[in-house]
Order: structure tokens, then C-alpha cells, then sequence
């Protein structure tokens, strides 16, 4: 790699300290590789990493895009700010959700102020967010000790590495860059506090950034692991290094008991995976599979796609008896080989990458298996180590070593400008991930509802079966919804009424409650769908389409004065609703025309 490094002394290091005190001090008296320079690596950082994914900017809104953002009564309806915080990411009750992401939501609240639903800007500040992310990055690997050259490859390698396509191209994953953020911001506070800088203000700052990483994501509970590891990796520190680092953990203790208690009460229907209906024994065979994709695609990230909903049953799989073990050697051989140059670093980045991963071994069942998104944060501990790890190569082979890292990087960088195409809209995305996510029952009913919005209704039809019958436990809600859509659009009420009641039982899907309403109305039962439709706002106060539906309910009954009721309270702007004003004027006419 660039430059061959040795340990300095501890006593004469601080951290952020250049020249021959930094670790990476090569040996035999030559003066350290130092290139970039200044402001040249900075500036190379954040134009570098915001040219490959430039061919994001253009993409729409795709996927849960539509719940998150289009879709969100949150962001257009008086006092939706403060609901944001008493909500689940899509407007749900905290009773319904198992997530709990408010600072993602603000953002988003903040951009439809701004520019409404154009999706430029929303692509435009993932971008900006992950340029940030890069240059806070190097910025912490330098003040951290690493040699500025290796610093400025680690960060190059996570800027453009195509596991952050997910993050940064997906707009409702936001929540992943804002985590990093947040993480960064606190790390950084830590090493202000070690140089004695407004100690006080700095400790306030750890904890701070950690609570804002709480209410960001939920896997924010490693953070204060991480504010550990650094502070270790650091020792001897003040001591208010440790008061900060005991307040935050104190703060994320308080965080997990309020979320445990809110999850234990909730009436949420239980997660949908392959994983979560696996055994403990098939849980824990599966993390093997897992950590040894998580490297192949560290790696070799080529076949990406959206969902993994894989499981392993057996000991005997390849995957648990050799890709296991060759997965945990390969990471000794790179701890190994970076211990040659600074041990503790060495501990520090590997300590990063299995901490890093750690929340999604499944002790608590998730909606999927592994996600690319989720080595977000993990890569900065696996590339910090491998670039440590190559910087420890014989003199003779380190301009070949750092010929052959860069050229990788450049790869890196193609595949993530390749990979961007795929989420330019709905249509490609699904349709692409449909053969390589073999797999998983959501992509091919995505893709059905891409067929279903072009008219393909039998095409559609056979993809929701599909989904239906590929998901785990008793059944898929969302599909049996978007089934019964396809055969209310073919004729088929009673069908369709059906599918829709099945769907509510299976997961109490919002669209669910509107669809059964709305075909209970077409049957000739507007009293029973009336009934129907209450509950379902319950369950999703002010859902417009479940207002909607129940207010030609009413009208179908007569009752304007309820019918005006309902629809006015549906938020204005809301897409494919029509003209509500005028079915509210209309209705109130009616109503005083009695």
C-alpha cells in the first residue's frame, strides 16, 4: 500500500498529531508519503464520490419512496410536524410500527416545504449527505492517527463503493446516512475531548449526537460501543472522556427500555422474513451465511440486489462449512497483517466492522435476512482494515499493492454508476432484481404492481400469487391486498372483497381497509362497509383513502352531512383523489336540500 508504516510511540502521539509522531511512521528515517496534501484530499473526497452517483439525481421515486414521502399525510397536514414524533416512518401508530425514525421524517417534512414531490432535491441531499459522511470520515481517520494517505483510501474506497448505492439512491434509507452522521459527529466530539478542547461543551456534544442517532435508526445502539472502542483505543483519556461516553450509554439504556416496553404493548402483526419464522438453531447457522456474504460483497459487491431472505437449515451447507470459516480467516489474516503496522488501530477497525454488523445477526428477527444497506456503516471498520492491512505489504511490493487497491477502487466507482441505473425507477428495479432475488416474496409482488399500474392485470395477478406463496407463516397482507385490486379490476367483486378481509386480518394493511370498504359499497353494502372503514381508522387516523371511501359510504346512504364530514377532513393535495372540494360542495347541497 501507499507507504510502509510502523507503530510510533504512544507518549508522543495525541490524537490528530502529524509528521513523525502519527502513526504510520515508515522506518528507516525516510519521510512519510504525505500525498494528498491539504485541501486537495478534501476536494478530491467530495468530487470523486459525487460524480459516480450523479446518475442518481434523475431517478423518481421508487419503492417505499411513495409511503415515506408522496404518500405521507405527515408532510402536507396542519400539525403533522409534531405527529411526526408520536408515529412510526409512515405515519402509522407507534401500536403498528416497529420502527421508531422521526429525524428522517423532519427532513423529509422540511424538503416537500421546500420543493414538494420533485425528486431531484430529495436525491440531491442523499448525495450531499454522503459526500458529508466521506469528508467527516477522513477527517476522524486523521485526527484518529491514521497516516493521511491511508485515511484518503479508506474513505475514497467507502465513498465509492456500491453497498452504499441502497443508502444513497434509495431516498426512505435515508436514515442510514443520517445515522453515520450522527455517529461521526459524536466520535469527533470524543477526540475534542481527549485534546481538552471546552471539554464540558464536547461531552454535551456525545450525547446529543447520540440521542439524535437513536431517533434516526434503531441499529444507533452501537454507537456508544463504538465511543468505547475509540476512547480504549486511546487510553489514557480524561476522565471526562468516560463520563460522556457513560452518559450516552445511559441515554441508549433508557432508549431500548422505552422501545422494548412500546414494542412488548403494541398490536403490531409480527415480522414478515424468512428469518423471523427460522428456529434458533437455523438463526445462528444463518449468521455464518451472512458474515461470509457480507465479505463477498465487501469485496466483490457484483449480483446486488434489493432483498435476502435466505436461510440456512443445516451444518452441512457450503456456506456454514467453508464459507464460515474462510470468512473468519480471511479477517484474522487482515487483522494480522494490519497489526504489523499499529495493533491497537488494527483491534479498533475489526472491533468497527463486527460491532458494526452486529444488530443484524437476527437476535431480533427482522424484516429480511441481510440487506446491503445494513454494511453502510460496517464497511468504514472492514476498508479502514484492509487498507491498514496492505499498508504492512514488503517495500518492493507496495507500488504494485497500491496500483492493484486503486484499480479495485475504480472498479468500485464503475459498479456504483452501473448499479444507480437500477433505481431510476420502479419498473427497472424490480424487474432486474426478480431473477437474482430468488428468493424473496416482496420483489416479484413490486414488480406486479408495476405490471398492474401498465394494464398487465393477468401478468400482475400471477406475480401476487407467487408473493403469496412464497411468503412465510400465514401469508403475505400486502399481497393479498394488491390481489384483491387486480381481480376488483377484472370483475371479480366478491373475490376481491375476499382477498382485502384477508389482508386486514394478516397485517391490518391501510389500503386493505379502503379497498374492502370501497367493493363492500360496489356489493350493495355500504352500513357494513361503513363498519369496515372506522376500524380502519382506528388503526390510521386521517388515512385519506380510508376517508375517502367512507364518505361514499355515507353518500351511498344518504347521509351527506357525513359524507361532507369525512372528506373534508382529508388533507388537500392528496394525488388520484380527484376533485374532493367539489364532492364536499356537492354533498353539503345535498345535505341542506333534506
Amino acid at each position: 500500500m501507499v507507504g510502509a508504516v510502523v507503530r510510533g510511540s504512544r507518549k508522543a502521539r495525541r490524537p490528530g498529531e502529524s509528521g513523525r509522531h502519527q502513526r504510520g511512521h515508515p522506518p528507516g528515517g525516510h519521510a512519510p508519503v504525505t500525498w494528498p496534501r491539504g485541501w486537495v484530499a478534501y476536494l478530491l473526497l467530495a468530487v470523486l464520490p459525487a460524480l459516480v452517483f450523479a446518475n442518481a439525481l434523475p431517478a423518481q421515486f421508487v419503492w417505499d419512496d411513495f409511503d415515506l414521502v408522496v404518500n405521507n399525510v405527515l408532510l402536507r397536514i396542519p400539525g403533522g410536524f409534531v405527529q411526526i414524533f408520536q408515529t412510526d416512518p409512515f405515519g402509522f401508530p407507534l401500536s403498528l410500527g416497529q420502527y421508531y425514525r422521526p429525524i428522517q421524517t423532519v427532513t423529509f417534512w422540511i424538503q416537500y416545504r421546500l420543493h414538494g414531490l420533485d425528486p431531484m432535491p430529495y436525491h440531491l441531499f442523499n448525495v450531499a449527505l454522503h459526500v458529508v459522511d466521506v469528508l467527516l470520515l477522513f477527517s476522524f481517520l486523521l485526527r484518529l492517527g491514521l497516516r493521511r494517505p491511508l485515511a484518503f483510501l479508506a474513505s475514497l474506497a467507502f465513498g465509492l463503493h456500491p453497498l452504499a448505492v441502497e443508502c444513497v439512491t434509495f431516498i426512505a434509507v435515508r436514515g442510514d446516512l443520517l445515522l453515520l452522521f450522527f455517529a461521526l459527529l459524536a466520535l469527533h466530539s470524543l477526540l475534542f475531548v481527549v485534546r481538552g478542547r471546552h471539554g464540558s461543551a464536547w461531552v454535551v456534544g456525545i450525547v446529543l449526537s447520540v440521542a439524535l442517532a437513536l431517533i434516526t435508526k434503531e441499529s444507533a445502539v452501537v454507537v456508544p460501543v463504538l465511543l468505547v472502542l475509540t476512547a480504549w483505543t486511546l487510553r489514557p483519556v480524561p476522565r471526562r472522556v468516560w463520563i460522556g461516553v457513560s452518559a450516552a450509554f445511559a441515554v441508549t439504556v433508557a432508549y431500548v427500555v422505552v422501545r422494548a416496553t412500546l414494542h412488548l404493548s403494541a398490536v403490531a402483526p409480527a415480522v414478515l422474513s424468512n428469518i423471523a419464522y427460522a428456529t434458533p438453531f437455523e438463526r445462528a447457522v444463518t449468521v455464518c451465511r451472512v458474515v461470509a456474504t457480507d465479505l463477498r460483497l465487501l469485496l466483490f459487491p457484483y449480483q446486488l440486489h434489493i432483498e435476502y431472505q435466505f436461510v440456512e437449515r443445516s451444518l452441512g451447507s457450503p456456506w456454514v462449512f467453508v464459507g464460515a470459516p474462510l470468512a473468519i480467516l480471511f479477517l484474522a489474516f487482515l487483522w494480522w497483517r494490519a497489526a504489523k503496522v499499529d495493533r491497537p488501530l488494527a483491534l479498533y477497525f475489526l472491533g468497527w466492522f463486527v460491532v458494526g454488523i452486529g444488530p443484524f445477526f437476527q437476535i431480533v428477527p427482522l424484516a429480511q435476512t441481510m440487506a446491503e444497506r445494513w454494511l453502510y456503516i460496517p464497511s468504514v471498520g472492514f476498508l479502514s482494515l484492509l487498507v491498514l492491512a496492505g499498508a504492512s505489504v514488503p517495500p518492493q511490493w507496495r507500488r504494485s499493492a497500491t496500483v492493484l487497491f486503486v484499480v479495485w477502487v475504480a472498479a468500485l466507482g464503475v459498479q456504483t454508476h452501473l448499479r444507480n441505473r437500477d433505481w431510476r425507477d420502479n419498473e427497472t428495479l424490480f424487474g432486474g432484481d426478480l431473477v437474482l432475488a430468488s428468493d424473496s416474496f416482496l420483489v416479484p409482488h413490486n414488480y406486479g404492481v408495476v405490471l398492474f399500474q401498465k394494464g398487465d392485470y393477468a401478468a400482475a395477478q400471477e406475480l401476487f400469487e407467487t408473493s403469496i406463496a412464497r411468503a412465510p407463516g400465514g401469508g403475505y397482507g400486502t399481497a393479498h391486498n394488491s390481489l384483491g385490486a387486480v381481480l376488483e379490476v377484472l370483475g371479480d367483486i366478491e373475490g376481491a372483497e375476499r382477498e382485502f378481509g384477508r389482508s386486514i386480518r394478516l397485517s391490518r394493511y391501510a389500503l386493505a381497509f379502503s379497498g374492502r370498504g370501497r367493493v363492500l359499497t360496489r356489493l350493495g353494502r355500504p352500513q357494513e362497509a361503513i363498519g369496515v372503514l372506522q376500524d380502519g381508522l382506528r388503526s390510521y387516523p386521517r388515512n385519506p383513502d380510508i376517508l375517502y371511501y367512507l364518505g361514499d359510504a355515507y353518500a351511498a346512504l344518504g347521509q351527506w352531512s357525513e359524507a361532507a364530514g369525512a372528506w373534508e377532513q382529508i388533507p388537500p393535495g392528496i394525488p388520484g383523489l380527484g376533485d374532493i372540494q367539489g364532492r364536499i360542495r356537492e354533498a353539503k347541497r345535498r345535505a341542506g336540500a333534506r
